[in-house]
């Protein structure tokens, strides 16, 4: 399945997987907001892209994908602030595989 969100944690995968990160562009980012689930949980965020707000936690499996947009840097502070796109998004392609591929 793919899944487009603002954010990444270890805990959206379970034990035996890898995780590929690969940095994508802005343009892949919005064509994969066509096809993919949101589970965007800022409503800024969503808003900006078209795409529906859904804060949600979901558990990625091998063969999931995942489109992710997240600031460049973040300020140090106790309360979280919107980042404006102008000050850097980047814009990453999650793929989760059967794990043991790269154990060494």
């Amino acid at each position: 399945m793919n899944y487009i969100s603002n954010a990444f944690s270890p805990n959206m995968v379970g034990d035996d997987v890898c995780v590929r990160f690969k940095v994508i562009t802005k343009d892949e980012f919005v064509r994969a907001g066509e096809y993919s689930y949101s589970c965007i949980g800022h409503p800024e965020i969503a808003n900006h892209f078209g795409l529906e707000y859904n804060r949600q936690s979901i558990a990625l499996l091998p063969g999931d994908v995942l489109y992710i947009v997240t600031p460049g840097h973040r300020p140090k502070g106790e309360c979280y602030n919107f980042i404006p796109e102008t000050k850097g998004w980047i814009y990453r392609k999650c793929t989760v595989v059967a794990g043991d591929e790269d154990d060494s």
